[in-house]
C-alpha cells in the first residue's frame, strides 16, 4: 500500500501532483485531507495552479521560518563493485512523500474514505501532535487512477514541525507498512498476505521504555502497566463518569480530547501513569498506542448513554483535564486490589450461552467484543493476584486483547450496552464475587467464553491462535485456583482438562535485576 520517497522541493511535488501527470492520468486533482491551515487554504473542488503554489508555500512555511535543515547523504555508484558510496555531501530532504493505493479490483474509494485513511495514517506515523505545537504540515491529494488502474492518494509532509523541530522518520518504511496493514483491516480492504499475520498486534514497547523498566527494576513497562490498568478500569465501570473516577483510583490520568470548536463534546482521550516523583513528567499514550478496544467509541458502546449521563461525563472530563494541567490528581498513594465487580461479572455472563436459562435470548455472540471483555477481567485478576509480578493472567489479558483488535473492517469491537434489568439478573447469578473465592466462579465462566472465542478462531482458519487462547485461558484459571486455594489452606484442584502441575508460560517482560516489586504497588 505505501510507497515513500524524499525530496527537497515542496513546490515541485505539489505542482506535479496537481498537474496532468506523465500519461495525462491526473484528473480532477483535489485536496481530500491535510493540516487545518492547508485544507482551509485549498478549499473544495479542483486544485488550480495558483492554488497549488499557495498550498506548497503554506506547507513550506515552518522550514522557511525556522531555517531547520533536514538532509540525507548523497551517494554515487561504484561501477566496479556495484556498491553505493557516499560522496560526503548531503541533500535537502525535508519533503516526505508517500502514496497509498488499493488494488485495481477493489474499485474506487470515496473522497471521504481517503480522507479518513490519510488522517489515520499521518496520526499513526507521528506527524500530528495532539497538543498542536509539534505537528507537521501535510496534505493529501487525490487525482484519479494510476495507469495500472489503482485508486490512490498522495500524502506530502514537511518534516520541519511547526515549532521548528524535526519529525522522527526513523524506520519510516517499516512503520508505514505496519500502519498500512492495520488500516487495510480497519477499512475492510484486501490485506497483503505478507501482512495478514501482523493484523492483530498490540503496539510494542520501544527500546527506551524497556530500558527504563530494567533501569528502575520494574517487571513491566509503563505502556504495559497502563494497558493493564485501563483494561481493569474499563471492565469494572458501568458508565463513562465511573470510568474517569476509576482511572484516578488506579493512579491513571485521563485527559480529554474535545471536538474541534468547543469543549461541549469529548471525542477521545489520552492516558498516562501518575508520576511517582515530583520532577517526573507524565508519559501520554493514545488508546491506539495501547489497545484499540480501549478507544472511547468502543468503550461508549458498552455503556448505556442518556442525555444526563453524557452531561455528567463532560463535567467529569473537564475536571480530569484540569487535574492533568494542574497536576492535582487527588489519587490514592497505592492501587488497592479490589474484588471482581458485578459489572465485570455481568459482562462475562452476557457472552456465556451455557449460563442462559431455558428460553432466555442472549445477544448474538461477537468474538471480538467478548475477547475485549475477557481481556479486561483477566487484567483485573492480574491486578488482584499477580500484583507486581505479572504472569499468566496478564499474558491471557494480552492474548485476548489481540483478538479484540478487530476483524476486517473494524478497528476494535463495539460492545453492546447491557440492559439494566438484564444486568441485574446476571449480577444475581454471579453472587459471591465479593471475595477472592468468588473469583473462581467468575473465572470458570470466563474460561467457557474463552473456549467459545477459540472455537470461532479455529473456524476462521487461525488454528495457532485458537490453541494459544485455550492455553492462556487454562493457565489463567489454574493460577487463580492455586492462589485462592493456597490462601485458604485447601489442596489445589485442576480445572477440567488441564494439568495443574505444569508451569504456565508467563508474560514476557523485561528482566528484573534485583527487585520484584512491580509498578502497581507504589503507584
Amino acid at each position: 500500500m505505501p510507497n515513500i520517497t524524499r525530496g527537497g522541493s515542496m513546490a515541485g511535488l505539489i505542482m506535479y501532483l496537481r498537474g496532468p501527470g506523465r500519461a495525462n492520468e491526473h484528473t480532477a486533482p483535489r485536496v481530500v485531507a491535510g493540516h487545518d491551515v492547508i485544507v482551509e487554504l485549498a478549499g473544495e473542488g479542483v486544485l488550480s495552479a495558483d492554488g497549488g503554489l499557495d498550498v506548497a508555500n503554506a506547507l513550506d512555511l515552518p522550514s522557511k521560518l525556522f531555517g531547520t535543515e533536514v538532509t540525507l547523504p548523497v551517494y554515487d555508484l561504484n561501477e566496479e563493485t556495484g556498491e553505493r558510496v557516499s560522496t560526503g555531501e548531503r541533500r535537502d530532504a525535508h519533503v516526505w512523500h508517500c502514496s497509498l493505493s488499493v488494488k485495481a479490483e477493489e474499485g474506487e474509494l470515496s473522497d471521504e474514505q481517503w480522507s479518513a485513511i490519510a488522517n489515520d495514517f499521518v496520526n499513526e506515523m507521528g506527524f500530528v501532535d495532539e497538543e498542536g505545537g509539534a505537528s507537521c504540515r501535510w496534505v493529501a491529494i487525490r487525482h484519479g487512477l494510476s495507469t495500472a488502474g489503482n485508486d490512490h492518494v498522495h500524502i506530502a509532509v514537511n518534516l520541519v514541525r511547526e515549532d521548528g523541530t524535526k519529525a522522527d522518520v526513523h524506520r519510516d518504511y517499516v512503520r508505514a507498512q505496519k500502519i498500512a496493514g492495520e488500516l487495510e483491516v480497519k477499512y475492510g480492504l484486501d490485506v497483503l498476505e505478507s501482512r495478514q499475520q501482523n493484523a492483530r498486534t498490540l503496539s510494542a514497547n520501544k527500546p527506551a521504555e524497556t530500558a527504563r523498566a530494567v533501569r528502575e527494576g520494574e517487571t513491566y513497562t509503563q505502556r504495559d502497566e497502563l494497558r493493564r490498568r485501563l483494561r481493569t478500569v474499563a471492565a469494572n465501570s458501568p458508565s463513562e463518569r465511573d470510568f474517569i473516577a476509576a482511572a484516578r483510583n488506579a493512579r491513571v490520568i485521563v485527559r480529554p480530547r474535545y471536538e474541534k470548536g468547543g469543549t461541549s463534546r469529548v471525542v477521545g482521550y489520552t492516558a498516562a501513569m501518575i508520576p511517582t516523583k515530583a520532577d517526573e513528567k507524565p508519559v501520554w499514550y493514545a488508546p491506539s498506542k495501547l489497545d484499540r478496544a480501549l478507544g472511547l467509541p468502543q468503550l461508549r458502546s458498552g455503556w448505556e448513554q442518556t442525555n444526563a449521563s453524557e452531561l455528567a461525563a463532560v463535567d467529569a472530563w473537564k475536571g480530569a483535564g484540569r487535574a492533568a494541567r494542574m497536576r492535582g490528581y487527588d489519587a490514592p498513594e497505592k492501587v488497592q486490589a479490589a474484588p471482581v465487580s458485578e459489572v465485570a461479572a455481568a459482562r462475562v455472563a452476557s457472552h456465556d450461552t451455557e449460563a442462559a436459562t431455558p428460553g432466555e435470548r442472549l445477544p448474538a455472540f461477537n468474538a471480538e467484543a467478548a475477547a475485549a471483555d475477557l481481556s479486561g477481567v483477566y487484567a483485573h485478576a492480574s491486578m488482584a493476584f499477580e500484583r507486581g509480578t505479572p504472569g499468566p493472567l496478564a499474558a491471557a489479558s494480552d492474548e485476548f486483547a489481540r483478538v479484540a483488535q478487530g476483524q476486517r473492517g473494524s478497528a476494535a469491537p463495539l460492545r453492546r450496552a447491557l440492559d439494566v434489568g438484564y444486568q441485574a439478573r446476571l449480577m444475581a447469578r454471579g453472587a459471591g464475587t465479593d471475595s477472592k473465592a468468588g473469583w473462581i466462579g467468575v473465572m470458570r465462566q470466563v474460561n467457557r467464553v474463552a473456549k467459545r472465542i477459540a472455537t470461532v478462531q479455529q473456524e476462521r482458519g487461525a488454528a495457532d491462535n485458537a490453541a494459544a487462547l485455550r492455553s492462556r485461558a487454562e493457565a489463567a484459571l489454574n493460577a487463580v485456583q492455586e492462589r485462592v486455594q493456597r490462601a485458604s489452606g485447601q489442596p489445589a484442584t485442576a480445572a477440567p482438562g488441564s494439568t495443574l502441575g505444569a508451569r504456565p508460560t508467563t508474560h514476557q517482560r523485561p528482566a528484573n535485576p534485583g527487585r520484584t516489586r512491580g509498578p502497581d504497588l507504589g503507584r
